[in-house]
Parts: C-alpha cells; structure tokens; sequence
C-alpha cells in the first residue's frame, strides 16, 4: 500500500479507479492478463522482484529446457520449492473480483502467466494458461500425463529421486514451459485471438518481461482497444498504456469491480449532460484534484452544472472527452498538436459565446 500512495494520491487512485470502471462497464470483450503480482498475497513468491525466485534460483540454470534434460536435479530443486509455496494457498482478493467480472458477463477471457492454478480455485472458467499448470506432470519422453500431486512423491529429494514416467522411465517435468521451450500452439494462437479483439485489455501483476505474453497489450493496442496497467512497479510498456495505476492488486481490482457494478446498476453509458464539453488540452494537462476538475468545469460552463452531477458521471461521446486526472504525458506529433489545439479552442469559444448569450438574454 505504501509504495503505491506515494506515487499516486488517494484522490488519483479514486478517479483512475473510476474511470477505468466505467469504461469496463460499456465493454464488450473484456481480456485480463495476469503476472505472479495478482499471488504474491496468496504467499506465492512472484520471480522478478528483490525477493524474488530468480534472486535465489538463475532462471537460465534451474529454469531452462536444455539444463533440465541433462541435469533435471536443478529443476526439481527449484521446483520443490515453489510447489511448497502453493500447496495449500488459496486465490487472493483480485482472483475474486476477477471471477465476479465473469459472473456478470464482463469478462471475455483470462490469460495468466501463472501455474498456480488460483483462478481456477477462485471459480473463474475463462482462462488460458499461457506458461502451463503446475497440477499436472508429463512425461518428454512418450507424453505421459498425470496428475501431479499423485504422480510426483512428497518430499522428494532432487539429487536422488528425480521423478520418472511410470510407464515409459523417461524424465517426468511439470506441465510448465521452460525458457528456450515453445508454448503451446493451440494456446498462443487462442491468446493473441482474444487479445487482438479485445476492446479493453487489463494487464495485472505482470512484469511484461517475456515473451510473447508481453506483446499481447500491444496487439491489442493496435486494434483499438483500451490498454490498462495494474502494477506496483513500473514497466518498459507503460507508455503503451491508457491507463497506469500504481498499487496492490487486492486493492484496487475488487475496487474497480465494484465501480463496474455500480456503473452498470446506473446504466452510466448513457451521456448524462448533453451539453457538456471538455477541450482536449484538459486531458493534457489535468487538474492535481478532484475539486479543482469541478471548479474548472463550473468556471467554463457557469453554474447550471452542478458540483455533484460532474463528480458522479464522467461525460462521453464522440465530441465529449472524459476526464482523467492521472498524470499520463501523451506524446504526439507537432500536426496532431496543432489539430487538437484548434479544435479545443473551437469548443472553448462555443462555450464562451453560448455563456455570453444567456447571460444577454438574462439582462
């Protein structure tokens, strides 16, 4: 909690929360991709952070398929390990909040990074798992498949008993992809499918480290979609995204979700002030509070616009530009600057000229 309210203010988090939701209230293909950072609370270890597993185990010698085939006692140290960590654990808050955007038909598909199986626990049925699942073993030998918990013995020492097919003698691995390992066909292909339609592409607790997983907010960028990081630490795709909120997932995703509720009990993707209009550069260069957004509105529009009216909608159509307070820099070129800039200063003048009118008309 700490480390995301000294980035953002209360009140920031509070208005990203908000408008984020109610753009996933009007969505209609919803697709979530989640990183180790939606277990990390569940007591699960995620891999990239200064506690992190690659901190104790190098992932190019405990974690890639060339080392595991001729010394599989590496991968089953490590292994060991992290199979200790999830046994037993239990979804987090976010994988709950994720499953009720699911029951009420907001959510399209959940793409994990994760083998720990805990959007399943937490009831969600819409899932890909891009990098395999931890509950089942196999055999790269003649393809065996078994259930993990049954085939792989408790306790197991990694410099004696490293696990064998029990059909065939071959060396057993998880059903986890290894670094230098091709992902699943059909899975991949499914993944960039739902992410290449996707009219909003939430990305939770992900580092967007690996490929190809982190080309996904891209794809869907391209298409059009709406693009939103929920992430305690920065990434190198931030820039990519509509959205960044800085913060722990328990937090914020039931948050957002109940937003979403809330905005969809509302029916909030109706346009509520017809006459409204926002100019672009406000979106450019936002207010630092929710206070200061309203008096600025009132000061353009005159007070027929009530304080609550604006606190509780965010205006949008294909004229009207919804209002963000997060810092976000756009980065445009010199044309599309100078377009938006007139137009703003068209829609500043109309609002001018009409306040004008009414007040001649009063006298």
């Amino acid at each position: 909690m700490e480390e995301f309210l000294s980035e953002m203010s209360e009140e920031e988090i509070e208005f990203s929360c908000k408008s984020l939701a109610r753009i996933i209230s009007r969505s209609k293909r919803l697709v979530v991709l989640t990183g180790a950072g939606i277990s990390v609370s569940a007591g699960i270890p995620d891999f990239r952070s200064r506690n992190g597993m690659w901190k104790r185990y190098e992932p190019k010698v405990y974690a890639s398929y060339e080392n595991f085939v001729n010394k599989p006692e590496m991968f089953w140290k490590m292994c060991n390990e992290l199979r200790n960590c999830t046994e037993g654990k239990k979804p987090t808050k976010a994988h709950f909040a994720l499953r009720k955007l699911e029951e009420i038909g907001k959510l399209e598909e959940i793409i994990t990074q994760n083998v720990d199986n805990l959007h399943q626990l937490a009831g969600s049925r819409k899932v890909i798992e891009l990098h395999g699942t931890g509950k089942i073993c196999q055999c790269i030998k003649c393809g065996y498949q078994g259930n993990a918990d049954v085939v792989l013995p408790k306790g197991l020492i990694p410099w004696i008993d490293i696990p064998r097919c029990p059909k065939c003698g071959g060396l057993i691995k998880l059903d986890v992809v290894l670094f230098g390992e091709q992902l699943e066909k059909e899975k991949f292909e499914k993944a960039f499918e739902v992410a290449s339609s996707s009219d909003v592409f939430l990305v939770i607790g992900s580092s967007l480290e690996v490929m190809p997983a982190n080309a996904l907010p891209r794809k869907a960028k391209m298409n059009s979609a709406t693009v939103a990081y929920i992430n305690k630490t920065t990434t190198r795709f931030d820039n990519y995204a509509d959205y960044v909120i800085r913060g722990e997932s328990d937090y914020l995703i039931p948050k957002i979700v109940e937003y979403v509720i809330e905005f969809m009990e509302l029916g909030c993707g109706e346009k509520v002030i017809d006459t409204l209009s926002f100019p672009i550069q406000f979106i450019q260069n936002p207010m630092e509070t929710i206070t200061q957004v309203v008096a600025t509105i009132v000061t353009w529009i005159g007070p027929k616009v009530q304080e609550e009216e604006v606190q509780n909608c965010l205006v949008d159509s294909s004229e009207i530009i919804e209002v963000v307070t997060t810092k976000k820099q756009y980065t445009k070129t010199t044309e599309e600057k100078e377009e938006e800039n007139n137009a703003a200063d068209k829609i500043m003048n109309e609002i001018k000229n009409s306040i004008k009118k009414r007040e001649n008309d009063n006298n």
